[in-house]
């Protein structure tokens, strides 16, 4: 019990560890403190259940001393009532030296308990213990408490947890059980209907209580075993399989349908099964449930499920029944709103997610990538528009019927799609034999010197100047304009992607001079930091190129593209100073403040930059299909950026209206 003599000020060991702590306590903890002295907590107790509810321990112990100092605790505690003096019973012991080393014991703890936290801030963010609201401490936790030091504000708790497939393994057979005991079965049928059921036990649970008996026929359960091959007074059963012998009890098996089949054929149909592919998971009995003499169709034969225990006792082929395992695994982790795979195909490690947070996920193989779509990491942009990006960047019907409106026209007489490539405005149709202009589509018996000869078409320039274009005219230019914008952004898009390639290499190659100059982790740090926040932001700048494609052109566009102007000067500072110096490791490590600042600078844009989108200060311009306006387009030919103000490319002078090098019909307008 806490007592005058343990808490007050003549013990120099309090003083020095309350030292400095005179900040003022919040309320709560005082509240805390009292309630706890009330009911006779020691101070191990105290701290112990005040580090749960995220209170520090010195503050507690400074609300003690003050109290003490009122005497409100002193006398509290030194007060006793004259019948329990005058009592037979041992009187309680006052706490004089043993108490104090007590405290000293327990400040020592505390102080060690600072250390081992400062150690793991160093390593990274503490996962802390999972409870079902999604992250933070478990109040309910009965076991001895984890002393955590340090302000509850800067711990961050994260969304996601990284599993090995032991880990995985073990939540899949914990489900199992809980099913089991649950509805009353065996584990074996328990696995059965949570795989039958994709492993959602809500949905199972509440078709079981409404109607057990379709369930199990739905599945291919029997309700009890069957006994269809009784052992005869021999001690023998007949294998079910074509043509097998009558075998010994002990050396068959039956599911519960009751149909006996010997071992060797156990084996050989599910190593069968297994070679079928993932689909062994849902195997089943491979007798006839029918006893008619005729040619069994799908309806006869017998509906059991394969419990996961057969394919575990009679699978003895190397990586058979690993395979089964892992099959079944995958199943179980499919069927899991919260669980997901790494996609990087050499890691095998498995993520489960808490709603609410953060979707971008960092497995221990270094792999960042997007919990939702499970492709690699894309903000700001949203899944829908990564998925249509992609689609669109592939070799698809869609880049292709974008390319062919683009650069091409149909002939007028069979409508066969032509490509002009550098010539002059007489087209042959070699399908047809149709002779026409390329921009009129005139017959070409009609043209001739008086219409402008072979390069020019007066008859196309009047209508032109008139504002006058054919439906054809009009899509295949705003195609055109489409495709050079595309095109552009394309390019941007693959450069941002090289980008954060050679960052990784960079950073590869600044650790392998860490390590040939003996380098500690703590002295080279912030570099890898540096590294690691530059490929970062490289793949951020990376999407916010196709989030700028898909933008309809106005003023939210600009605000859009000035922070994402501010992301990319600020990346290629920090990428320039790091570069320069990549050969003199101690150039780099005197910059380390400059570097830090940079670096603080560049996650704090990139950040803004995705908070922005996330805000939706961008949803009501962002079109899915994009507009052909843009401030830079490229060349076709010779893949020259220019500004959306040129008319013509400043490379080969390819004009941006048609697209063509020679193109005669805007060659009165070129300067």
């Amino acid at each position: 019990h806490i007592s005058s003599s343990s808490l007050g000020f003549a013990s120099p060991v309090l003083r020095l560890r309350v030292a400095g702590s005179k900040s003022r306590m919040s309320t709560s903890v005082e509240r805390f403190a009292t309630e706890m002295v009330s009911k006779g907590k020691n101070i191990r107790e105290i701290i112990a259940l005040g580090v749960r509810k995220r209170y520090k321990p010195n503050d507690i112990l400074a609300v003690l001393q003050r109290q003490m100092a009122k005497k409100s605790v002193g006398k509290a505690e030194v007060l006793m009532d004259e019948e329990e003096l005058s009592s037979d019973e041992e009187p309680t012991p006052k706490v004089g030296s043993n108490m104090e080393e007590d405290l000293l014991e327990s400040t020592t703890d505390m102080n060690v308990a600072q250390e081992t936290e400062q150690e793991d801030d160093q390593e990274g963010w503490d996962d802390g213990d999972w409870d079902e609201d999604g992250g933070g401490w478990d109040n309910d936790d009965d076991g001895p408490a984890n002393i955590e030091m340090g302000p509850p504000e800067l711990t961050r708790t994260l969304s996601f947890k990284v599993h090995e497939i032991n880990d995985v393994q073990g939540k899949m057979d914990s489900l199992i059980g809980r099913v089991s005991d649950l509805l009353y079965i065996s584990k074996d049928e328990a696995g059965c209907l949570l795989r039958h059921y994709r492993w959602d036990d809500g949905k199972l649970k509440k078709e079981w209580f409404d109607d057990q008996k379709k369930v199990r026929i739905t599945v291919g359960l029997c309700h009890r075993r069957n006994n269809n091959e009784a052992s005869s007074s021999d001690g023998k059963v007949q294998c079910s399989s074509w043509g097998c012998q009558r075998v010994p009890t002990r050396k068959a098996h039956a599911l519960a349908c009751g149909h006996y089949f010997c071992k060797r054929c156990w084996r050989n149909f599910l190593e069968s099964e297994v070679s079928k592919g993932r689909t062994c998971i849902f195997a089943r009995c491979p007798a006839m449930r029918c006893k008619r003499q005729h040619v069994h169709k799908f309806g006869c034969a017998c509906t059991e499920l394969v419990p996961s225990s057969v394919f575990q006792k009679y699978l003895k082929k190397p990586g058979l029944l690993q395979k089964y395992q892992n099959w079944n695994l995958q199943s179980f982790v499919e069927g899991q709103e919260g669980l997901k795979w790494c996609p990087n195909p050499k890691c095998n490690h498995v993520v489960e997610y808490k709603l609410g947070g953060e979707k971008t996920i960092e497995c221990q193989c270094g792999t960042r990538f997007c919990f939702s779509c499970s492709k690699l990491e894309h903000e700001p942009a949203p899944c829908d528009l990564v998925t249509k990006w992609l689609n669109s960047t592939a070799v698809s019907d869609d880049a292709t019927e974008l390319w062919l409106k683009a650069r091409t026209k149909t002939c007028p007489k069979c409508n066969v799609r032509i490509e002009k490539n550098r010539a002059c405005n007489h087209m042959h149709c070699t399908k047809c034999g149709h002779h026409f202009c390329w921009l009129c589509k005139g017959p070409w018996s009609k043209h001739g010197t008086s219409t402008g000869g072979y390069y020019v078409c007066k008859k196309y320039d009047e209508d032109a100047k008139k504002g006058i274009r054919s439906n054809e005219e009009k899509d295949m230019i705003s195609t055109q304009q489409m495709l050079q914008k595309y095109t552009y952004y394309v390019g941007r898009f693959n450069d941002a992607k090289n980008g954060v390639h050679l960052t990784k290499k960079l950073e590869h190659e600044l650790d392998q001079q860490f390590i040939a100059q003996n380098k500690s982790v703590e002295q080279t740090k912030f570099i890898t930091d540096a590294t690691t926040s530059l490929a970062t932001a490289r793949t951020c700048m990376q999407w916010c190129y196709v989030l700028d494609f898909y933008l309809i052109t106005g003023k939210e566009k600009k605000l859009f593209e000035f922070q994402q102007q501010l992301l990319i000067e600020q990346t290629e500072s920090l990428q320039e100073l790091i570069e320069d110096n990549r050969t003199r490791l101690n150039v780099l490590l005197m910059k380390k403040k400059d570097i830090l600042s940079k670096t603080t600078s560049l996650n704090n844009l990139r950040k803004r930059m995705i908070d922005l989108v996330k805000e939706g200060n961008f949803e009501a311009v962002l079109s899915y299909k994009g507009d052909e306006k843009s401030d830079n387009w490229q060349c076709l030919f010779c893949e020259t950026s220019n500004r959306s103000l040129s008319v013509f490319c400043k490379n080969c002078q390819a004009c941006k209206l048609h697209g063509e090098p020679d193109c005669r019909a805007c060659s009165s307008r070129k300067s």
